[in-house]
C-alpha cells in the first residue's frame, strides 16, 4: 500500500506520452472512439490551437449523443471561460468550474488558494489519460509567449483496473465542483429527502477522491502494477 492507502493493482497497460504533441492525439483518438461517456478534468484548458483541436474533438463525441463531462480550474483557465462556454455548450458538452473567481467576493473565500491541479481523462470506462500536461499548446508560455523548444513534460495512457480509480476521482472532483455551486439546493434537497440519512451517505461516498478498499479489483502480480 503506498501513504494515503491508494493500492496497486495489476494487469493494465501503460503507455508513456511526452508532452501534448503525443498526449492530445491519442486523447482525441480516444475522443473519436467514445461511445458513451468522456470525463475530462484540467487545470489550465487554454483558447489556443492546441485548446480548440481539443474543443472540437469533444464537440464531436456530444454530437454522437455520448456525455461529455468537462471541468476547469477557476483561476487556471479564468482567461479562457467565455470562449469555452461559447465553444462546449454549441454541443451540449456539460462544463464546470472548481472554485470559479468571476466574483470579487470569491477571492475573499479562504479555500480559494487551494486549486484543481489534475490534469485527468476518462473515455468509456476503459482508457484513462494522466499525468502534468494542461490542455495548451506545447510551444504557448502564458508568461513570454512562443518559443522554439517544446516545454519537457509527461503523462501516461492506462488501460486495466486502474481506470476505475482515475474515473472516480474525476467523478468526485466534478460533484466538489458542482457542490461547491449548489450547496443550498443539495442541503435543502437532503433535508426534504424520504431518506436523508441514506442520501447523505451517497452524497459522502460522491465526494470520497478514493475508492474504498473493497471497491478495487483483486490485486494480481500480472504486469503493470499501477497505483493512482
Amino acid at each position: 500500500m503506498l501513504e494515503g492507502g491508494d493500492a496497486f493493482v495489476g494487469d493494465n497497460r501503460v503507455e508513456l506520452l511526452q508532452g501534448g504533441d503525443e498526449l492530445f492525439p491519442a486523447m482525441q483518438r480516444a475522443l473519436a472512439a467514445a461511445r458513451r461517456q468522456v470525463w475530462l478534468a484540467s487545470y489550465i484548458f487554454h483558447d489556443d490551437d492546441a485548446g480548440q483541436a481539443m474543443v472540437d474533438a469533444l464537440r464531436a463525441a456530444a454530437r454522437r449523443g455520448v456525455e461529455v463531462q468537462v471541468l476547469v480550474d477557476g483561476f487556471g483557465s479564468m482567461a479562457s471561460l467565455p470562449a469555452l462556454r461559447r465553444g462546449l455548450a454549441a454541443d451540449g458538452v456539460q462544463l464546470d468550474v472548481f472554485r470559479p473567481l468571476e466574483r470579487w467576493s470569491a477571492w475573499l473565500q479562504p479555500a480559494q488558494l487551494r486549486r484543481l491541479h489534475h490534469k485527468l481523462c476518462v473515455v468509456d470506462d476503459a482508457v484513462a489519460f494522466v499525468g502534468g500536461i494542461n490542455i495548451l499548446d506545447d510551444r504557448n508560455d502564458l508568461s513570454h509567449g512562443r518559443s522554439e523548444r517544446p516545454r519537457l513534460d509527461y503523462a501516461v495512457e492506462l488501460r486495466g483496473p486502474v481506470v476505475a480509480q482515475v474515473q472516480h476521482l474525476v467523478q468526485s472532483l466534478v460533484t466538489r465542483a458542482r457542490l461547491g455551486h449548489e450547496w443550498r439546493s443539495e442541503v435543502g434537497a437532503l433535508a426534504r429527502s424520504r431518506q436523508p440519512v441514506a442520501d447523505t451517505r451517497q452524497l459522502l461516498r460522491e465526494l470520497r477522491t478514493r475508492l474504498p478498499a473493497g471497491a478495487l479489483p483483486p490485486d494480481t502480480l500480472r504486469p503493470v502494477r499501477v497505483a493512482l
